[in-house]
């Protein structure tokens, strides 16, 4: 007889234990972010801008990608266009916004991931797009971003207003 309520007793606790367990996680959803607690500081937008270069073929230029009025982004997946018979992507140099992020390349495109530990709200640039150019003919060509999605912390997205960039050939 006393080990029937000994075990009992065991099943209670540990049934209590995960009724506990399961209230502390439901309410702990319902609180405030600890990590992020003042949301009202997240103004949901940003501006994302690509600078222009110019050059001769064979020259470098860098497409500096820029973000202001910063409403506090952590993942964002951006995707670039340009005309790769008159530009060849040769890579990037980092920015002074952003610290962990990947680039993966087709023709003529570049898809962007980038995924931060908390909200970003700093405001500069972003990262440096590297090409070369492989056209002689003097020329203008743009290089373009579609946002995908940028997300903050608790998982709302951001409006982003674009201004594309261009490459002059001289």
């Amino acid at each position: 007889m006393k080990k029937k309520i000994i075990i009992i007793s065991a099943i209670a606790v540990a049934v209590i234990g995960v009724i506990v367990g399961t209230i502390a996680l439901l309410v702990s959803s319902f609180l405030v972010d600890t990590k992020n607690p003042d949301v009202s500081t997240i103004t949901g937008t940003a501006v994302i801008t690509l600078g222009d270069d110019e050059g001769e073929k064979g020259d470098t230029v860098k497409i500096p990608v820029d973000v202001s009025e910063n409403g506090g982004f952590m993942a964002s997946l951006l995707n670039f266009s340009y005309d790769s018979s008159a530009l060849k992507y040769i890579g990037y140099e980092k920015g002074d916004v952003l610290t962990d992020y990947e680039f993966s390349e087709g023709d003529g495109s570049l898809k962007f991931l980038g995924l931060e530990n908390e909200d970003v709200t700093d405001t500069g640039t972003l990262f440096t797009l590297k090409f070369e150019i492989l056209t002689d003919s003097k020329q203008e060509t743009e290089i373009k971003l579609d946002v995908e999605d940028i997300i903050n912390y608790d998982e709302q997205s951001l409006t982003t207003t674009v201004e594309n960039g261009k490459v002059t050939v001289k």
